[in-house]
This record gives structure tokens, C-alpha cells and sequence, in this order.
């Protein structure tokens, strides 16, 4: 994720959401895989109940319309993510 966003900058806002979990056990984990992305907390899990993501990690990618045009499952090899972010912007060019 912290690749292609370094590729695609402001064309691709990225937002991590840690479900049922304190600020500082997401600032833990943030700091062991060295992340730069924004972090939002579903403490209470009402994010998670409202979008139904109860297999966690998930992926949800939302074009500029906020419509949701690909969900990944799990974690995604480059192949995935980057076919998935052609989904909400087809013309993006991207290294694995």
C-alpha cells in the first residue's frame, strides 16, 4: 500500500481503519511495518458493522463518486492490489 501510494500520491488516499483495537496497540503496529498512512480508529466496532467487515484485513476501494468498485479479502499480493486500483483509476501506471 505505502508503494503505491508513493507512486500515485493525492490520486490515491489511502485510509487504514483498526477495528476493536486501543490507539496505542495501532500506534504499535504502525511503528513495527514502518507505516506512513493515516490510521482511523473503530474502536467500538461500528465501521466494521456498518460495511459488513467481519473477514478483516479487507480491502475496499471507493472511486471518486464513493462508489465501491473492488473488495479484497485477506492479504493481496501485488498483482491483486494493483489490478484493484485500476478500478478506480483505470489509466494509472504502476510498479509492483
Amino acid at each position: 500500500m505505502e508503494a503505491y501510494h508513493a507512486q500515485l500520491g493525492d490520486q490515491l488516499p489511502i485510509l487504514l481503519v483498526d477495528v476493536r483495537e486501543g490507539a496505542a496497540t495501532s500506534a504499535a503496529f504502525a511503528k513495527s511495518f514502518k507505516l506512513d498512512l493515516p490510521i482511523g480508529l473503530d474502536t467500538g466496532g461500528g465501521a466494521q458493522r456498518s460495511w459488513g467487515a467481519y473477514a478483516l484485513p479487507i480491502h475496499y476501494w471507493i472511486d471518486a463518486s464513493g462508489v465501491v468498485r473492488a473488495v479484497g479479502y485477506g492479504g493481496l499480493a501485488p498483482p491483486q492490489f494493483k489490478a484493484s486500483i485500476q478500478t478506480v483509476l483505470p489509466g494509472a501506471v504502476l510498479k509492483p
